[in-house]
């Protein structure tokens, strides 16, 4: 996930920069480089994130402390963003149907989004129900 969030911060860096170019008058043809490489930059993304989800998910299935539901709804949201991650750059670059695939499939970011706030009420509820190590006060 660290590496999800590394290459996102680096997309709004580098487009940034393209606004600070923008400010200097620099030519269009730079303006569309510099936002270029922040719009790949984005796409890399997915990737990460998808495996992460994915680790993740299975961590939690194999430790048999969460719902199975969860746990699958995270596996296949992690599995279909690891592949459109693979995908999407090649899908932009070639456009037409093969990108819209790709666009597609990059819904399964809610379906991730789902998983991740289910994963937190869970774990919050957890919390709650157990006493603090030691008896408590």
């Amino acid at each position: 996930m660290a590496v999800s969030v590394i290459i996102e911060i680096s997309a709004f860096a580098v487009a940034g920069g393209a606004v600070q170019a923008v400010s200097k008058g620099a030519d269009q043809s730079t303006i569309v480089g510099i936002d270029a490489a922040a719009n790949w930059l984005d796409m890399v993304i997915v990737a990460p994130f998808g495996i992460s989800v994915l680790a993740a998910s299975f961590a939690m299935l194999r430790s048999r402390l969460f719902p199975a539901w969860l746990c699958w709804l995270g596996l296949a949201a992690g599995a279909v963003l690891a592949v459109d991650g693979a995908i999407m750059g090649a899908a932009f670059g070639a456009g037409g149907a093969f990108f819209q695939v790709a666009q597609t499939l990059s819904f399964a970011v809610l379906a991730a989004w789902v998983w991740m706030i289910a994963t937190g009420v869970v774990l919050l509820r957890a919390a709650v129900r157990k006493p603090p190590i030691g008896g408590g006060v």
